[in-house]
């Protein structure tokens, strides 16, 4: 048999939880998980300081990157600015690409809860470029998933929940989660969409 509970997040928050099916045989043999909370990083640039270097080298884009989220894995992008009146702020790199703007380089650093890191990227902006632009991205998602039941493997699926007529499964990772305890569980995707939601189940013998 079956179980699988799961609780959903939107662009607004946690909307409610699901499930539960029939238990056969004795109590707390198999495990029984539950989402108990969802997280995610929540990257933001604090500072960008540009020096200028000489020879025809590239330039030193320094950025200082906090995260306000869950520790994460977040992507940041130096950009070229076309003379365009579209702002940047808050676009997707399909959108950035689409609107003109030039990815110049690009790195991935890991940022824990509440810290923050000092980000360089090089670059030579063209004369065809108005300004630059430093974008970030978080690329971390998960949930604490609960184990009411015994020990034993738990499936846990990230889900990209934009479009509530039909979930798309991003990710999948298997974890055994001791008896009464809870576990972290956590992915890292370079997708892109607006919401998600992490599921969990358990195939019962």
């Amino acid at each position: 048999m079956n179980r699988r509970t799961f609780l959903a997040l939107s662009a607004s928050g946690t909307v409610g939880f699901a499930g539960c099916g029939r238990y056969q045989g004795p109590l707390n043999v198999w495990p029984n998980p539950s989402v108990v909370d969802h997280f995610r990083g929540d990257p933001h640039v604090e500072t960008i300081e540009r020096t200028f270097v000489l020879d025809d080298e590239p330039d030193r884009y320094r950025a200082v990157i906090r995260n306000g989220g869950h520790g994460a894995a977040v992507q940041v992008g130096l950009y070229w600015v076309p003379d365009t009146s579209v702002s940047p702020s808050g676009l997707t790199r399909t959108e950035l690409a689409s609107a003109g703007f030039t990815r110049a380089a690009a790195k991935t650093v890991q940022i824990p809860a509440g810290e923050q890191r000092d980000v360089t990227l090089r670059g030579r902006q063209p004369t065809s470029a108005n300004s630059y632009y430093v974008w970030v991205r978080n690329t971390t998602y998960g949930a604490t998933i609960a184990n009411d039941g015994g020990t034993g493997p738990v499936e846990a699926r990230l889900l990209d929940a934009t479009d509530p007529s039909g979930a798309r499964t991003l990710a999948t990772e298997t974890v055994t989660i001791p008896a009464e305890e809870s576990r972290d569980v956590s992915f890292q995707t370079a997708e892109e969409f607006e919401s998600f939601r992490v599921d969990v189940s358990t195939t019962e013998g």
